[in-house]
């Protein structure tokens, strides 16, 4: 059995704005296969631009292999245009959704030292 990994998902603001469920959405799952398959099922994320804007580009984008890995979901202060996004359009700035969970947790911004 494949050990579980944390796979990163981060939302293109496409159309000007960000939406739920997050600015940054992390999975956990043994594979990006699995992590794709959890982060549109449960999470509602979708790929291949259902409606995105043209000129913006997709607001999802799948997870490729270990291209999208983390050790752990964190965010750490400092990314102020993330976290003043994160709030006018009244989002969580990250989430994660550890493998057998069936709902998110929001991650609390690490203060950097």
């Amino acid at each position: 059995m494949a050990k579980n990994k944390w796979y990163s998902f981060h939302q293109n603001n496409s159309g000007g704005y960000f939406q739920e469920p997050a600015i940054e959405v992390y999975v956990e799952a043994s594979s990006a296969e699995k992590a794709n398959d959890r982060a549109t099922s449960i999470l509602g994320l979708y790929f291949g631009g259902q409606g995105d804007c043209g000129c913006c580009g997709d607001r999802w984008y799948p997870a490729f292999r270990d291209d999208n890995v983390v050790d752990e979901p964190s965010i750490l202060d400092g990314d102020s245009y993330y976290d003043q996004r994160a709030k006018a359009d009244k989002i969580p700035r990250a989430i994660k959704l550890p493998a057998k969970a069936k709902k998110p947790t929001v991650i609390k911004v690490k203060k950097s030292k």
